[in-house]
């Protein structure tokens, strides 16, 4: 921000209010795809989550924006001109001095380890001009040494969740933000509680746990009598599908069909999972569901130490196919210490059921 005088970076800064304007970079703009042609000075304005195309034209207007989660590849054709490549748009500009450029990447490598605290955003640079290779990688290695080593509170929840907020243009809830950075972080906990935020729209709630699935402090999910929606329902999935950490899954009464143990089942097989304990209960998962989930914890490495089915409109169809995985796999002998199938009327009374 050297480059800009006091007022106009005032101005950028009343224009993306509420973000915070982190840098502004004046830059020359390249038409799509053809470096060789100019579509004028610009500035590119990076925020804590978010980059800008700025005009240089009074009144200050944004042309385009995108979100640092949208970036698949940074090119680097030279010392001063760089292209990102996101989901929806190709963005090559050139900068005045290559300061300027180090700076760019340095923050957007910076905020994406935040986001992500378990990647390695420095992958993004697939092409880089041999003076610069050295120097960008040393510093992208650096970045992501400082913040594994200074993690945020709760590794990183909140800053995950107020990208993802950004991300999908919904508001940031500082209630969660603050129960987590502070009451949670205070006693350690690693239990993340719905009902601790159900007063809460169900989208933001969805929001919350999809920050989950980037997440390594947290181990556990708990919920109980509450219902959970279908957004709730599919992020949860989807922290199935990629947490390394999770080992406790707890959700019971919670309004669960048949068609959320098959997803969780089809999440369990997408990577090795660390679940160690299952509750379910009170969720009228029925057969299908019983089965399903069946199919997929008998590929678990350590087999599972708690399961609870209880309440689940099974039969002995689900109950034969359940007994037949914990019976055969050589795990569960060791690992399994509690096992509860009480209430599923008539599923233990036939010969099915031994």
């Amino acid at each position: 921000m050297n480059y800009i005088s006091q007022t106009l970076q005032d101005q950028v800064s009343e224009l993306l209010k509420p973000h915070r304007v982190c840098l502004v970079t004046p830059v020359l703009l390249h038409q799509s795809n053809q470096s060789c042609r100019r579509s004028g000075s610009k500035f590119v304005v990076l925020s804590l989550w978010r980059g800008y195309v700025v005009t240089k034209k009074q009144p200050l207007r944004v042309e385009s924006t995108f979100s640092y989660l949208e970036i698949s590849s940074i090119n680097i054709h030279s010392l001063t001109q760089i292209e990102l490549e996101t989901d929806g748009q190709s963005l090559s500009f050139s900068v005045l001095h290559d300061e300027d450029l180090v700076a760019i990447i340095s923050h957007m490598t910076a905020s994406l380890k935040r986001i992500f605290p378990d990647s390695s955003p420095g992958k993004l640079l697939k092409s880089v001009p041999l003076d610069l290779q050295e120097s960008l990688l040393t510093m992208t290695a650096v970045i992501e040494e400082q913040l594994n080593s200074q993690p945020g509170p709760c590794g990183g929840f909140s800053d995950t969740y107020a990208a993802l907020c950004d991300f999908n243009e919904m508001p940031f809830r500082e209630e969660i933000q603050w129960d987590v950075d502070n009451i949670y972080y205070i006693h350690n906990w690693r239990k993340f509680n719905l009902q601790d935020f159900s007063h809460l729209e169900s989208r933001d709630l969805a929001l919350a746990v999809a920050a989950l699935s980037f997440n390594q402090w947290f181990t556990k999910i708990y919920c109980k009598d509450l219902k959970l929606s279908a957004d709730i329902q599919q992020q949860l999935t989807f922290l199935l599908s990629k947490s390394s950490s999770l080992e406790e899954l707890s959700l019971e009464d919670c309004g669960l069909k048949v068609d959320f143990a098959v997803k969780m089942a089809a999440a369990l097989q997408q990577h090795t999972s660390t679940l160690q304990a299952i509750n379910l209960s009170g969720n009228s998962v029925e057969d299908k569901g019983v089965i399903a989930l069946s199919q997929e914890i008998q590929h678990l490495n350590e087999g599972l130490r708690f399961l609870s089915l209880s309440r689940v409109s099974m039969s002995t169809k689900g109950l034969g196919c359940l007994s037949q995985v914990l019976s055969s796999c050589q795990q569960f002998s060791t690992s399994l210490t509690h096992l509860d199938l009480s209430c599923n009327p008539g599923s233990l009374v036939t010969e099915d059921a031994t």
